[in-house]
Order: C-alpha cells, then structure tokens, then sequence
C-alpha cells in the first residue's frame, strides 16, 4: 500500500514537491515521506482564470495545475494519538524533520499543522507531510511573505505572522506553531477548566449534545485559532489574543491536575508560553510596521483509565529528543526548578529571541518528560488520558480557508476537521 497525493499545484509555485523531498532525502532528513513517483499532467490546466478576467487582481483566480505525488509511508492523523505521552512524543519527530531539514538541506516547511504531523502506520513515529508550501532558504532572502502570497494554516500560524500579513516567512514562525499543535489538542481532547460536562462513557450523542451547549469553549477556540479581521486588498488579519496570552507568558486553558500535580500537557504549555514571552519580548515591532495591512472601513461582521502501551516506538524514557541523541542546548535550571504556578519554566534562557534556531523548542519537548533533577519521570497514570473529541458538535462559528494565492477566502461553518482547515497557495 502506498499514499497518492492528488492535488491542483499553483503554477506560480516553481518548484514541484517531488523535488523539494528528493532535495530533503539528499541530506538525510529522518521522519518525512519516501517519495516513489510524481509528475504534473501538463494537459490539466484550470481555466476560471482566463474567465474572470473582470475581477480585480486579488479576487481573480490563478493558473492551477493537476500534479500527483506517490509516496511510500501511509499515514494516520495526529488526532488519533493514543494519550498525551503519545502526542508528544509524534510531534517530536515532526520537530527533528523540521530542523534537519532548515539546517541541513536550508529548506523552512512553512506549513507546520495538526494535518502536516502523521503517525507512521507501520512504526508509530510521527512523520512530516506535505512540503507544497515551503520555502527554500534562498526563497527568504527574496523576503517572500509569510501569508500573503505563502502558505501556513490559520489556526496554527504564529501571532507575528497573524497581525502582519505581508511579514517574511521565519523560522520562528514554524517553531511557534508546534506548540499551538499541542494546545489545540490539549483543548480539543483532554480535561480542563472549559470542559464539556459528559463523560468519557457517554454516548457520541449523548458528547456533541454537551459540546453543543459549551459555548465558553467555543469561543475560547475562535478567539485563539479563528480570529479574523477582513483587511483592504484581500488580506486578512488575526493574532491579536494570541499575542495577549504570550505578553503575559500565560497558556490559553488551565488543565485539569492529576494527583500527582500538573499532568504533562499543563507543564508543556507553562513552559511553551515562558519561552513564547521570551522571545516576543525581543522582537522590533517598529521593524514589522512596514507589513502591516489597513482593516476595511467598515465592520465585518476522571473517566479515563491507564492503558496499556501498545505503541511500536522503542524509548526508554519517553524522550524522543534523547533517543535519537538530538544535539541542542541544555539550559541550566534557576534555583528554584520545578513549573511554578505562575507559568514559569524554571530554567534560564539566554538567548533574546530563542526560537530564531531549534535549541530552544527541542529541549522544550525534552525537558518535560523530566523531573527537576533531570531525571525521568514516571509517566505510567498518563496513558490513556484522552477524552472525547469536544469540537464535535460545537456552536456554528466561521473560520477560514485561502483558496488561492491572492487571498481569497469562503466562510466555513465551525468548527470544521481542524486536519482539513488547510491554507493553499
């Protein structure tokens, strides 16, 4: 069995994703698809372009091409992980394809989503799809934009890149959407202060019927994922309340505590939104006035048990990072070590922006699976703490898809698989 892509490729978009993994495969990226075969069919061009030529420039579609990809590895969603060990264990390996990739073959992935991150089918290793949208290092220093021409999926796209639509593609950018990954998830599938009132037993009815009725979570879920402002010249801008939770270095939901104390997920988070405020606190936002966009004039309007780990990965102790002997900074603790209750990692970063390189973030998904001394922790209560899908059944919201380079976009009902909200070139 193997995977075939199908797909109508931007022919602005010079590049074809066939040669961007062989460019991968050549310096030896671990954890992202084996490509088999692939080619455009020349002879299936669109042609809505050469009919619309009334629009103007930015509502007018562009010249789309049939393009096909096989790939060897057959992937399952993120969103079928088992428990949270689980999770964060897959997403690592997307970052350690992530950062080879930059480092070695000098290619930025500029799409990192829920939907982009698989669970091998064979191996449970998570793996890195769909490299349509990326950027080659030499592509940057032309400073293409990160969102407008670009790619990146809403939800999942860094505050900077949300409030300044026009900003070049950075690394940082990539970085800061792996967390909003583990966020979305934590929401979406585990207990917290906005949870949906049924159990983990009820019946699927019995759970979209209680998700009907939360509308705290709902808006929560817009607010951090969906916001959105209608701009001149079809742009779109968000961002806004994502920036206000990481000013205060403050994640957006407050899991619910395991005896033992804050579970894993909550101290990813406390830890992910410390070095979030860390390196917004440096940033020049004088030097990003430049690419932002006018608005329009108007206004627009306990139930889980422990499982058994059935998981094919081999590693001793949880850390993917350390298996596979990722070579990153280890910062030294403050006196005080251990997530305090205020969101504070307990260890020192140096750097002013540390996620302009991946030191930062990997020690980020290694230092949570230890304790304050540095050693392993005992993780057994965790497995199987998944609940139930609280998107299904939400209350109606709008959120949005980029249909083609020129930002275009259509309203779609909320919530929508948030593995579909996919932002096209």
């Amino acid at each position: 069995m193997v995977f075939l892509k199908d797909q109508w490729r931007a022919i602005t978009r010079e590049r074809k994703e066939l040669d961007t993994y062989r460019r991968l495969h050549q310096h030896g990226v671990q954890f992202i698809a084996t490509p088999i075969a692939g080619e455009d069919i020349d002879a299936h061009r669109t042609s809505s372009q050469m009919l619309m030529k009334d629009r103007l420039n930015m509502s007018r579609p562009i010249e789309r091409i049939h393009s096909r990809l096989v790939t060897k590895e057959v992937g399952r969603p993120l969103k079928d992980y088992k428990d949270s060990v689980d999770l964060i264990q897959v997403v690592s390996y997307a970052v350690i394809a992530h950062r080879i990739a930059w480092e070695k073959a000098k290619i930025l992935h500029n799409n990192v989503s829920a939907a982009n991150i698989m669970i091998n089918a064979e191996t449970d290793e998570g793996f890195l799809n769909d490299w349509d949208l990326c950027k080659f290092k030499e592509d940057l220093k032309n400073k293409i934009p990160a969102s407008q021409p670009g790619g990146g999926t809403w939800p999942f796209k860094s505050a900077l890149s949300l409030m300044y639509p026009t900003k070049p593609a950075e690394v940082a950018d990539d970085l800061e959407s792996f967390i909003y990954i583990i966020l979305l998830m934590a929401m979406r599938f585990h207990r917290h202060e906005l949870a949906s009132d049924a159990s983990l037993d009820s019946t699927v009815e019995e759970q979209r019927l209680a998700n009907s009725k939360n509308e705290p979570l709902a808006a929560r879920f817009y607010d951090i994922f969906y916001e959105e402002i209608r701009c001149k010249n079809g742009y779109s801008k968000g961002g806004q309340t994502k920036h206000l939770y990481v000013k205060f270095g403050k994640p957006p939901i407050k899991l619910e505590e395991a005896e033992e104390g804050p579970t894993l997920l909550e101290r990813f988070l406390r830890m992910g939104w410390t070095l979030l405020r860390r390196h917004y606190k440096h940033v020049n936002f004088d030097d990003l006035a430049p690419y932002a966009v006018a608005p329009k004039p108007t206004r627009l309007s306990k139930d889980a048990q422990p499982a058994e780990d059935t998981q094919k990965r081999n590693l001793k102790d949880n850390s993917v990072m350390a298996h596979f002997s990722q070579k990153f900074t280890r910062y030294p603790r403050c006196s005080s070590p251990s997530v305090s209750s205020n969101g504070s990692s307990g260890w020192l970063i140096r750097e002013e922006r540390p996620l302009d390189k991946h030191d930062a973030l990997c020690w980020l998904f290694d230092e949570v699976f230890r304790d304050k001394s540095g050693n392993a922790l005992d993780l057994t209560h965790l497995r199987g703490d998944k609940f139930f899908d609280m998107c299904a059944g939400q209350p109606v919201m709008t959120s949005t898809r980029r249909k083609n380079l020129n930002g275009t976009h259509s309203l779609l009902p909320f919530p929508p698989p948030i593995e579909e909200v996919e932002e096209e070139e």
